[in-house]
């Protein structure tokens, strides 16, 4: 009921706002692991163009498999152009371009992570800026285990006129000379963006006498990484274009459940005159009625 509701809401804001083209989505790192990404919806309803970047043979032929009008998967590695090291993991969501940190491992209580084999691959990588078949960057999502930095520092002129970021940002240093958050959010910063939100955080168990007494989700505290939002900041509105908070006010709803951030978008976008000013009246009352304050019923007048 809640996927249908979000659906049809999702389709009342394409048709309301009116883009002028399809939103370019890009996914450095696009393998899902079996689970949907949160931008498929866009995909779905036809306004909004993906290219994805898998350099894994195997994730990239499952990819290229199920590609269409809507969907080109790319089997390049992102980062910094030239020559590169790829440690291959066992583990693949912990194959990175930089290498292992056993003590980190041995902190988290992970020993197991540097016992199963890595295996080293020498690597092209080509920047965002060089790839000639993504024409303009909208929203950018990354998952690169460590590379978001020069993924991003590599993508400036893309990135000029996109609306968000969503990198993975590490809390913990897990792998050497790794990019932290405070790394990737001075380069976000310099490009114009400001953090908006965490969407989620992966903590790690720490090890203890009492471990296995302790639930390993529950009670996990120590926190290692997480995916973020950056937003282009709005503080200065006049300085965005109204095609722009269009597309924003599409993905704060759609990719990362901003609604706040959506009703900002859309009372600016009425201030310009680019939408119907009951707008964001109508679309509020399409939320999820957790998120609304219900108005008291109006008493009938003797």
């Amino acid at each position: 009921m809640a996927d249908r509701l979000a659906n049809r809401r999702t389709r009342f804001l394409i048709d309301s706002l009116a883009l002028e083209r399809p939103m370019h989505i890009v996914d450095v790192g696009a393998n899902p692991f079996g689970a949907r990404p949160d931008y498929d919806p866009l995909l779905s309803h036809g306004s909004a163009q993906l290219w994805g970047f898998e350099p894994n043979e195997k994730a990239f032929a499952e990819l290229d498999s199920i590609k269409d009008e809507s969907r080109t998967y790319l089997p390049y590695a992102v980062g910094a152009p030239g020559k590169a090291r790829f440690y291959s993991h066992k583990i693949s969501t912990l194959s990175s371009l930089y290498k292992f940190r056993r003590a980190a491992a041995d902190f988290m209580g992970k020993g197991h992570w540097y016992k199963r084999e890595i295996t080293e691959i020498e690597v092209d990588l080509v920047a965002l800026d060089d790839v000639d078949e993504i024409p303009s960057i909208d929203l950018l999502k990354m998952d690169v285990q460590g590379a978001e930095l020069d993924v991003l520092t590599g993508g400036r002129t893309k990135l000029t006129e996109a609306i968000a970021v969503i990198p993975e940002v590490a809390f913990y240093q897990i792998y050497e000379g790794q990019p932290m958050l405070r790394d990737v959010d001075a380069e976000l910063h310099e490009q114009g963006f400001v953090l908006h939100k965490i969407l989620f955080q992966k903590p790690a168990l720490l090890p203890s006498s009492q471990r296995k007494q302790l639930h390993p989700r529950l009670a996990a505290s120590q926190s290692i990484d997480g995916d973020a939002v950056y937003i282009r900041n709005l503080e200065d509105k006049e300085a965005v274009s109204t095609e722009a908070l269009k597309r924003l006010a599409l993905a704060a709803d759609t990719v990362f459940k901003s609604f706040d951030l959506c009703l900002m978008c859309l009372d600016e976008l009425v201030r310009r005159d680019a939408v119907e000013r009951r707008l964001p009246r109508i679309y509020v009352r399409k939320l999820p009625e957790e998120l609304r304050i219900m108005e008291p019923a109006v008493e009938a007048s003797s």
